[in-house]
């Protein structure tokens, strides 16, 4: 038996163990730093990517379904700042066919730049170098192919789940228990299917995204941990900015653009504290 083996915490015991292994992991490989790369590419490439989306969606989905789709969007992603980007989303639909033009030049120079920074940061914290420049780029085209789908069958998965819940709600007679039966279960549906997305995203990433092989099993334990961290401390961001008005007084105006950025941050701390525990969980997990 290797030392490596010998090392191996009990069975019960490697899920805490890789937990507390990753917060060392992560600030040994530049966590700070890196995830403020991420935010800064983030924020630079999602109003492009939304705009894309809602030209393409819009083919195919009302105005209004998209508009609704969108509200659920930013409430389970960007928490706290929900009302300044539902301004800001107001001018999709003006001319949609135009900000789709502008939003793929956009998309172009931001979604390389964050998909080179999460190439860097991921395989850093994992302890790998950078894939070459042929494969970076063909993993980061794939993985925002893969996202596109991904969105926009969010967008029609929602309006599914929306017309069904309203159908349930208008139900009447005998088929009104149905109905209130109908309403109850879309509604769980629409709050869960963003926490699915969150994770599926994450799992795409990690187990992609890495130049050495990475299994499905240590990138999902990863990407549940840091879907679970999204989605407390969405809450949280929400609870700050609901019960917290000071930051108002002193910035103003550009306190929802404060806590825009401070989520974005966050947020990239949440992604990379996920990729750390794929690493470790692949140190510790225990051999079958």
């Amino acid at each position: 038996m290797s030392d490596a083996e010998d090392n191996r915490p009990p069975h019960h015991m490697w899920r805490l163990r890789a937990l507390y292994a990753a917060v060392r992991s992560l600030l040994a490989a530049g966590g700070v730093d890196l995830a403020a790369s991420l935010a800064f590419f983030g924020l630079l490439s999602i109003f492009p990517a939304v705009g894309l989306g809602v030209m393409i969606a819009s083919i195919v989905s009302s105005p209004e379904a998209l508009q609704e789709f969108l509200a659920r969007f930013w409430s389970a992603y960007f928490p706290a700042s929900q009302e300044y980007l539902e301004g800001v989303v107001v001018h999709l639909f003006e001319s949609p066919a135009a900000i789709g033009g502008i939003s793929a030049v956009g998309l172009i120079g931001g979604a390389a730049g964050l998909l080179n920074a999460v190439n860097r940061s991921v395989n850093k914290v994992l302890g790998m170098a950078p894939r070459p420049p042929v494969q970076r780029t063909a993993v980061s085209i794939s993985l925002a192919f893969g996202l596109l789908i991904l969105f926009l069958a969010s967008v029609g998965l929602t309006t599914l789940f929306q017309l069904v819940r309203e159908f349930g709600l208008h139900s009447g007679g005998l088929a009104r228990a149905a109905g209130s039966l109908t309403v109850a279960v879309t509604t769980i549906l629409l709050a869960v299917l963003p926490i699915c997305v969150t994770w599926l995203v994450f799992l795409l990433v990690y187990h992609s995204t890495p130049k050495a092989p990475v299994s499905w099993r240590n990138a999902a334990f990863g990407a549940v941990v840091a879907a679970v961290l999204f989605e407390i401390v969405k809450h949280i961001f929400l609870l700050i900015q609901t019960n917290v008005g000071f930051g108002g007084l002193i910035y103003d105006s550009l306190w929802s653009v404060i806590v825009l950025l401070l989520w974005a941050y966050t947020a990239g701390l949440i992604f990379l504290y996920g990729a750390a525990v794929t690493k470790e969980s692949a140190a510790l997990r225990p051999q079958e």
